[in-house]
């Protein structure tokens, strides 16, 4: 059924109406009732149009836009953000928002849980005093259908601070948005046992213990789920993970190797 609904919306083409005209507008309006000042760096020309050449850069990307933007770009990639919203609005918290709302699906709490492929957990060790970050790699038709104790991998996720690179926002209370990164090889994958549910399910469901509303393990350690990929981000995790062991790793002559890579 979800499936059909999706194709339903795909068939009428939501990107011929939220298009770049439908941009134009909305910028117009911001600029107009809510006192939108567009910047971009306080050496442009004078002359330039401000107003068309943030629609060019829309249109074109940032690095298909010639002279018009200054040649060192990487505060437009770092802070463009902040020219599209108000004063009192946090451009990392837009950015934060949007990019969850691509990569993850929106959380409701009309149904239980349950533990499978893109499921993004919290664990807290020795009292809470540590906390580590899961992603649930178990492919979904392993998930579903069990009938006693089950393995499932779970991916090892590193919070990055400052200026560290990530690949993955979510939101963990208590910490709120936190940015994640992984490394998609074996070496970091970590084998825990779940036990299925107990009501006829036969999955691996949230239910409450020591730790809340959390996954438990065979040896009762709670697992915290905060998020849950939408399906082709997790799959894109599973490929590079696949990527990554499939490599045959052939002893070449240093000689060519270094021909080969230039």
């Amino acid at each position: 059924m979800g499936s059909e609904i999706l194709s339903v919306l795909e068939l009428s083409r939501p990107a011929d109406h939220a298009n770049l005209g439908a941009i134009r507008e909305w910028l117009q309006a911001q600029i107009c009732n809510n006192g939108l000042e567009l910047d971009i760096r306080d050496d442009m020309p004078e002359e330039t149009d401000t107003f068309e050449c943030w629609i060019e850069t829309l249109e074109k990307g940032i690095n298909r836009i010639g002279d018009r933007i200054p040649k060192s770009k990487s505060h437009l990639r770092n802070a463009a953000t902040s020219e599209f919203v108000t004063e009192e609005t946090d451009p990392l918290e837009s950015d934060r928002r949007f990019s969850a709302l691509l990569s993850l699906n929106t959380q409701y709490k009309n149904s239980l849980p349950r533990l499978t492929l893109g499921t993004v957990l919290r664990r807290s060790l020795h009292d809470a005093s540590e906390i580590r970050y899961f992603l649930c790699l178990q492919p979904k038709c392993d998930s579903v259908r069990l009938d006693h104790p089950t393995d499932f991998p779970l991916l090892q996720l590193e919070i990055a601070s400052g200026s560290e690179r990530f690949n993955l926002v979510a939101k963990s209370d208590p910490e709120g948005w936190i940015h994640l990164r992984y490394d998609a090889k074996a070496t970091n994958l970590t084998m825990v046992t779940f036990q299925p549910s107990s009501d006829g399910r036969r999955e691996v469901l949230e239910r409450e213990g020591g730790n809340g509303f959390a996954f438990y393990d065979a040896e009762g350690s709670g697992y915290t789920r905060i998020a849950q990929m939408k399906d082709e981000h997790a799959l894109e995790v599973v490929s590079q993970l696949a990527a990554s062991l499939s490599r045959p790793g052939p002893n070449h002559a240093e000689w060519l190797r270094r021909a080969s890579s230039r």
